[in-house]
């Protein structure tokens, strides 16, 4: 899972830099993290993560191994290319579930607020500011290979998956 933290534009920098703003307390910045440049600015969203310490995995092998279990948010990214664009979407995408639900992508920062992404309620991407409570749809990685046995995925009918052809 990639938490890019990379700035597109704007003051601030990123945590692993000097973090000192170099602009006056009364004036108003806005700090663009590299998701807002992708799928706001420019339209073209990567599933690359550029920082290998915003690479969010169980094994140090891939990134920073620093999760317990696979699981995480979608990026910006991933719900632009599934459809979920800023400018455009598609309001039948499988991921469209008529509910807000949170990216893990930040846009920006502006003096002492925080701007993230979320799904809309037509399928849209849209950016509030993070203290309003929506809802989260969490992801899952799974190994190449994996088989999906029974399920559609639902509260009531889960996934069931198969692993046995990953094991060796």
């Amino acid at each position: 899972w990639c938490n890019d933290r990379s700035i597109d534009r704007g003051p601030l920098k990123s945590k692993d830099e000097d973090a000192s703003i170099t602009t006056n307390k009364n004036e108003t910045y806005y700090t663009f993290f590299g998701a807002d440049g992708r799928n706001v600015r420019t339209y073209n969203p990567s599933i690359e993560c550029i920082n290998e310490g915003d690479r969010f995995t169980v094994s140090a092998e891939n990134g920073n191994g620093m999760l317990t279990y696979p699981v995480a948010l979608l990026t910006a990214d991933e719900l632009t290319l599934a459809g979920h664009g800023w400018d455009g979407y598609s309001s039948g995408s499988y991921l469209n579930t008529g509910k807000y639900n949170w990216a893990l992508s930040p846009r920006y920062f502006s003096n002492s607020n925080a701007f993230g992404f979320y799904l809309g309620l037509n399928g849209d991407l849209e950016s509030p500011v993070i203290f309003y409570s929506y809802g989260v749809r969490p992801a899952v990685s799974l190994a190449p290979g994996t088989i999906i046995k029974s399920g559609d995925g639902t509260m009531t009918d889960p996934y069931v998956v198969d692993m046995s052809e990953n094991e060796s």
